[in-house]
């Protein structure tokens, strides 16, 4: 028996403790020293698979190497009945030291019937009974033998065939029956606890060095568990009987706990803690079975893969030892190895023998062919497979979502290698983490599982190329080694691709299917597709390799070849499939739009929309060139189409594709026509509108496009660009000129109160500075004009005809427009100019022959009087 986990150093270490054990207390007892022997109770402690068996089967030969008689007890595998437990145990004892003990009376209810009869007895009377009748009667009577002998016989058959026969021999014949046939019924003799110990007692008589081994005593319910040890130290407590018993801690403390009737509101650790006092009090010795040192369980690996009679080469050996010996999951436990390479063998063996009934078939078929190197595949990799069977042993939930979408694992693998979060980790839209949850693990179980994907061999290389057909190894890896049938036919793939489920069957697993295979299935559709008559079936098949191209670069190789395949179908079949077409176009063949373009197809503008539904991480960087080119073109085009250009920008933001639109907004009216258009076909704030606005603003901003913005102000409105326009109005009512146009536009502008008073303050400040004060002669300009404005007005007049750096005309405007009659001062009394009167009275202007009378003119026209020395 090999030894690679050192457990023979264990074995001798207990012998020898045994052994002490029993020489100290016979010398004690011998010497006086002690009145009563003890015997030894030697608990050994691990769990299921970590060596407790073969420990015991080491210790058997350091113990009968010291004199000791073992004697071996599995009470597991006996009735759970006190009684039949202990009459077991005595029963196995006697088998063991060969005693002439009788254990006959430990049966109960045994029943049998015996016949009571004496033999010799009735054989003498049956001869002296013939004798008398047949010899002594006839001589007596004188009477031949012969015919006394027939005379009787035809007596005999004359009566039983008589009426009376029956009765007779009923009353006569019961009673002598009953007592020759008895009905014996016995029961055990032995029942009670001392009488158990009483025959434990007569079968160790003159025994020495006796070692009981109790093996698997968790594997016993509870109650049986506490028959056995409470009897351990009564009735089968003896000198000469040593006790070694095995199990798992955990599970005796935890029975013992809940037989030892405690309240019922005491606490679960409570309870273990209490049945470990228990234990504790029975047994002399509590060891719990080191584990193997990672060195030992690392030897004892090599050995079982030497030995499993799977072909492994040295790498495929050492995959397996690194999850042989990763404690997260094989706790270093001999026997989950020993069984997981026994699974893994089985597995492979059906593999094989799959694999001969295919090479029987000797079928050319192409399906066979790809059947057996599949095959082969897994043969060739048993690593690869044991990381399958590993998922289903130590992560059943997850495997139970994986047999049905294995080619998630791939994903996961790839997702992992590009370091997203194992959180985020999913099967069929769900999470890995509330998969576990599901079945109370956490999320360090999850870190587990993220630690075991990541470990070689995988399923896919460092590029994320698919090495091998993740489904072929989940049909293989079940407990019994026969293929799943869970998981989907490949064998039917002409079928789902001309009924138009392809993708839906088979697309989760060509994903991570090999470069190969797809290759060769994506130049078999277009052969089938060639082969079919039947239109729908034709749709089918250009619409299932569509899906795949946009998916599998395999695929995708053929767009150019699918892209003449459309076009021998009607228009309106084009137009449904478009939807399918340029997913795989802008994902992975992004060169064929210009092409396609240039042929100028039904669907071509469907491309914009198809573009709005996907995610720009999917596109490759060419996409957004090509599609540059086309947008560019596009803006220029004739008649206006700008729907697809907007959702270009919004996905990509050309700056190039902007500055070409922006060269085209040149016009206020070319601004509108964008907008509006752009509105129409659904982008009101878009990108294109926003850039339109923008330069329509500026267009608003030059007084020269005044008169458009009047023309187009319901669509100013519309925009939300009347206030900025009106803003600009009264910016540019700061030029004395533009002021007689604004106001003149006043009700087209729609100016608020607030705006027009606005004006009108500018207004006396224009007389300063404009070069005439023609602009005041405007009505509309004077309507703008409050009696205080024009009070301030008409005291800026009169500056301008007292200064003399003004020009001489400007002068002689300013004292015209002074005079009372000019309709700009209506609603102005001479008290309310009175003072700039005053001032106009003071002018000296006879050096000006042109002005030397105005102010006059101007006095009389107001009707002003100098006040008199009284009035002062």
């Amino acid at each position: 028996m090999r030894d690679n986990l050192a457990r023979i150093t264990y074995a001798e270490k207990i012998a020898t403790e045994i052994a002490d054990h029993y020489d100290s207390e016979k010398s004690a007892f011998l010497s006086g020293e002690k009145k009563e022997r003890e015997n030894i109770v030697f608990a050994i402690s691990g769990k299921w698979g970590e060596g407790k068996t073969s420990l015991l089967n080491f210790l058997e030969t350091p113990l009968t190497q010291r004199g000791f008689t073992v004697i071996k007890f599995n009470p597991w595998k006996y009735s759970q009945e006190d009684i039949t437990l202990k009459r077991a145990f005595l029963c196995t004892i006697k088998d063991k030291l060969n005693s002439s003990v009788n254990l006959d009376d430990l049966y109960y209810d045994r029943t049998k019937t015996i016949l009571n009869i004496n033999w010799v007895a009735t054989i003498r009377w049956t001869l002296t009974a013939a004798f008398a009748i047949f010899i002594i009667v006839p001589a007596v009577s004188n009477i031949n033998v012969y015919q006394w002998a027939t005379t009787i016989w035809d007596l005999i058959k004359r009566f039983l065939s008589s009426p009376i026969a029956t009765p007779v021999l009923t009353v006569f014949l019961i009673p002598i029956i009953i007592k020759v046939i008895t009905l014996n019924r016995s029961s055990a003799n032995v029942s009670t606890a001392e009488e158990f110990e009483k025959k434990f007692e007569e079968l160790l008589e003159g025994q020495e060095k006796v070692v009981m081994f109790v093996d698997d005593l968790d594997r016993c319910n509870p109650k049986t568990v506490k028959v056995i040890l409470d009897s351990l130290k009564t009735f089968f407590q003896h000198p000469e009987c040593s006790y070694i018993i095995t199990g798992d801690h955990t599970v005796i403390e935890r029975y013992a706990g809940d037989e030892l009737e405690l309240p019922e509101e005491t606490a679960q650790q409570q309870k273990l803690q209490e049945g470990r006092r228990f234990l504790k009090k029975l047994f002399d010795v509590y060891w719990r079975l080191p584990l193997p040192t990672p060195r030992q369980f690392g030897i004892f690996i090599d050995g079982e893969l030497k030995i499993s009679k799977i072909n492994l080469n040295q790498q495929q050996s050492d995959n397996l030892k690194s999850y042989l010996s990763d404690d997260k999951l094989f706790e270093r436990n001999p026997r989950h190895v020993k069984r997981f390479l026994t699974k893994l063998r089985f597995a492979l063996e059906g593999v094989g023998l799959q694999k001969k009934e295919v090479e029987n078939a000797q079928s050319e078929a192409e399906s066979a062919s790809d059947e057996k190197g599949a095959l082969d595949d897994i043969l060739g990799n048993p690593d690869l497979l044991g990381k399958v069977l590993l998922i289903e042993e130590f992560f059943y939930p997850v495997y139970e979502k994986l047999i049905l979408h294995p080619e998630e694992l791939v994903i996961h693998e790839k997702s992992l290698r590009a370091g997203t979060n194992q959180s985020e980790l999913k099967i069929a839209s769900k999470s890995v983490l509330s998969i576990l949850d599901e079945k109370e693990k956490d999320i360090e179980y999850l870190e587990v599982y993220a630690a075991f994907v990541n470990k070689s061999p995988k399923f896919t290389d460092e590029d994320n190329s698919t090495l091998h057909e993740v489904a072929n190894y989940f049909s293989f890896s079940g407990s019994t080694g026969l293929p799943s049938l869970l998981g989907p036919d490949e064998a039917n793939f002409e079928q789902y691709l001309r009924s138009g489920q392809l993708t839906d069957k088979l697309g989760a697993i060509l994903a991570v299917a090999k470069k190969d295979k797809n290759e060769n299935l994506s130049s078999k559709a277009l052969d089938i597709f060639d082969k079919s008559i039947i239109p729908a079936e034709k749709l089918n098949i250009i619409r299932e390799s569509l899906k795949l191209s946009s998916k599998l670069d395999e695929w995708a190789v053929k767009l150019s070849q699918w892209k003449i395949k459309l076009f021998t179908l009607p228009p309106d079949q084009q137009n449904l499939l478009a939807k399918d077409f340029w997913p795989a176009v802008l994902q992975k063949k992004p060169e064929l739009l210009s092409t396609v373009r240039s042929e100028n197809p039904v669907y071509f503008e469907s491309v914009w929309e198809t573009l709005g539904t996907i995610e720009i991480t999917t596109l490759p960087p060419n996409t957004s060139i090509e599609l540059e080119k086309i947008a560019k073109d596009t803006v220029t085009s004739k008649p206006i189409n700008l729907k697809g250009v907007e959702i270009y920008l919004q996905k990509f933001d050309s700056e190039e594709v902007k500055k070409h639109i922006d060269t085209q907004l040149d016009k206020a009216d070319i601004c509108k026509t964008y907008i509006e258009h752009i509105k129409a076909v659904g982008f009101p704030e878009g990108k294109i509108s926003m850039m339109a606005t923008t330069k329509l603003q500026g267009f608003l901003s030059d007084f020269n496009n005044l008169d458009w913005a009047i023309a187009n102000r319901d669509f100013i409105k519309s925009v939300d660009l009347v206030n900025r326009l009106r803003q600009n109005a009264i910016r540019w009512s700061k030029d004395s000129k533009q002021l007689v146009k604004i106001v003149d536009q006043a009700g087209n502008l729609e100016f608020t109160d607030e705006e027009k008073k606005q004006i009108a303050t500018i207004i006396p400040t224009l007389i300063k500075k404009s070069a005439d004060t023609q602009f005041l002669n405007n009505a509309n300009v004077q309507s703008f004009l409050s009696k205080e404005q024009k009070t301030v007005s008409f005291k800026e007049l009169e500056a301008i005809l007292n200064d003399s750096s003004e020009s001489l005309e400007k002068r002689k405007e300013s004292a015209q427009s002074l005079l009372k009659t000019n309709s700009l001062w209506s609603g102005l009394e001479t008290n309310d100019v009175y003072e700039t009167l005053k001032e106009v009275k003071k002018l000296k202007l006879g050096k000006f022959a042109d002005l030397k009378d105005k102010p006059k003119e101007i006095l009389d026209s107001w009707g002003y009087n100098e006040p008199s020395k009284d009035d002062k």
